[in-house]
């Protein structure tokens, strides 16, 4: 067993490097560029503060299609760039502990071999152990602190803003495939009407009605419908690898992707315009950026300050009363899309039965069937916008958007 002058002497030789690896490394308080308003999202520990999925969850997230309304937990779990994020906070975080851990031990450690020096009588070392152990304890206060700090939303608030931005843009993404989608459809079913009338005008040059001019006319347009189907393809599929890489799914994925809900235009009923843009200018990241930024304390700068304050918040009022008659611009398109899908609906069904009697040669029924596909594409296409708008608006209010 070690005297204490042994004791004594090991320390001096260790404490040194114990003092520097705290000092170096030092207390993380929490991710940096931590601003901005608060918003609901996951907490530093794993354990403590992440949403629990269960089975069922778990089965529907890592199932083989991709839902609107999985995105915020598939962005949360499996994106790349959030999980690093969250794993270097937790790392930071029990780094922070073992630290406090191990300098409250050499407090505990100090104060034992003080107590031994005062029981030998050695004034000298009695008093450089207690000179020590206040100095670990008081570092140790610090690291206290920080993990008080963990705690707390602003904690994890920058990590939370990156992981909702990313959302938003996983959302738009979905906007877009799926009207992209639509489009497709329509080209799709305008490829074959425009097949049948080339098939039918081949028929009719062979029967001598028709010239060979008015087949090749019918081939130029299937030839350009087929190349319309060729550009949008390539477009749906960068943008379903775009929004795959953003939820997680690994390289080579190929899920099918969910349609976007039904809007409903109730959620409106709440809204209050006035109120909601005083949300939007307390939460917008902006906004919060321009209010903080250091400014020369002097009569003009102080002015200068001011007026970009205010002029940011008039350009949002702005954008919150144009994001507000978006949505009732688009409500009033849904529902004229909506009229149109059901008149179109009565007039395929009437085509329905005439072509099962062969009232209706194929190619007119064709006709009737692509028509009815526009209106019905039409309708959809008017839902998404819509379900866009609302949700251009809600996000606005909790501080995502642009007020350039």
């Amino acid at each position: 067993m070690k005297t204490r002058r042994q004791k004594i002497c090991l320390r001096r030789k260790v404490l040194p490097l114990i003092l520097a690896a705290a000092f170096v490394s030092g207390p993380c308080l929490y991710p940096p560029a931590a601003y901005g308003a608060e918003a609901e999202g996951p907490g530093p520990a794993e354990e403590e503060k992440e949403p629990e999925y269960d089975e069922a969850t778990l089965a529907r997230l890592e199932d083989n299609v991709l839902e609107y309304d999985e995105i915020p937990d598939l962005i949360h779990k499996y994106n790349s760039s959030i999980q690093q994020n969250w794993d270097d906070f937790n790392k930071d975080m029990t780094d922070t502990a073992k630290i406090q851990t191990e300098l409250l031990s050499q407090a505990r450690l100090m104060k034992e071999l003080k107590e031994s020096a005062e029981d030998e009588g050695d004034a000298e070392d009695a008093a450089y152990y207690a000179q020590q152990e206040q100095s670990y304890k008081s570092m140790a206060k610090r690291y206290t602190d920080t993990m008080e700090d963990y705690d707390k939303p602003k904690a994890t608030k920058s990590l939370r803003q990156q992981e909702r931005q990313l959302v938003k843009g996983a959302e738009t993404l979905m906007f877009s495939y799926n009207s992209m989608r639509l489009q497709r459809e329509n080209q799709e079913k305008l490829r074959d009407v425009y097949q049948a009338k080339y098939d039918l005008a081949q028929a009719e040059v062979q029967a001598g009605t028709k010239t060979a001019l008015d087949a090749q006319s019918a081939k130029n347009q299937l030839l350009s419908a087929e190349s319309a189907l060729i550009s949008l393809d390539s477009s749906l599929a960068k943008v379903k690898s775009s929004l795959c890489v953003m939820t997680g799914w690994s390289a080579g994925a190929d899920p099918e992707i969910g349609s976007i809900p039904e809007a409903d235009a109730a959620v409106m009923n709440s809204w209050d315009v006035s109120a909601d843009t005083a949300k939007a200018i307390g939460n917008n990241q902006t906004l919060i950026g321009q209010r903080t930024e250091s400014y020369s304390k002097s009569t003009a700068g102080s002015t200068n300050h001011l007026r970009v304050v205010e002029q940011g918040e008039q350009q949002l009022t702005i954008k919150m009363q144009s994001l507000y008659q978006t949505a009732v611009d688009k409500k009033n398109a849904y529902d004229a899309a909506m009229a149109g899908y059901q008149s179109a609906a009565i007039a395929k069904n009437v085509a329905d039965q005439k072509y099962r009697l062969n009232m209706l040669s194929r190619s007119d029924y064709l006709e009737a069937e692509l028509t009815y596909l526009q209106k019905k594409a039409a309708r959809d296409s008017a839902n998404i916008a819509f379900y866009e708008a609302l949700k251009a608006y809600e996000w606005a209010v909790d501080g995502f958007t642009d007020i350039e």
